[in-house]
């Protein structure tokens, strides 16, 4: 997996990551990460070490998070969420529109949160 985590390495050198306006959490660290370049190292750890998927999702609770929404086909991770904290809510959307519908649907207290910084 090196070759493929060098070569990742050389194109997220290309991409400009700014500081994010939300939480970003690193499969890596299980840790919420701000600096533009910790974040572009630790996607290319990603690729070739363990990662911390679990503890992720464990402080992501910790820290007061009580909403997932799994994107894509399948909801095998909204079932693991669940294993882990059966108290949390968990959404699986495979299309863009059930997406919109959801995030229509969240209270405008819940987008507050959400996006407070």
């Amino acid at each position: 997996m090196k070759p493929a985590a060098d070569e990742f390495a050389f194109s997220v050198e290309t991409v400009n990551v700014n500081k994010p306006n939300i939480p970003v959490y690193m499969n890596v660290t299980a840790k919420s990460e701000e600096d533009a370049n910790t974040i572009k190292k630790n996607m290319v750890d990603q690729v070739n070490k363990t990662v911390k998927w679990k503890h992720q999702i464990e402080k992501m609770i910790e820290d007061g998070f009580d909403t997932f929404i799994e994107l894509g086909p399948g909801k095998v991770l909204c079932g693991i969420i669940s294993a882990i904290n059966p108290d949390v809510k968990v959404m699986g959307v495979e299309k863009p529109e059930e997406l919109e519908e959801i995030l229509n649907n969240i209270s405008q207290k819940d987008q507050e949160e959400m996006y407070a910084s």
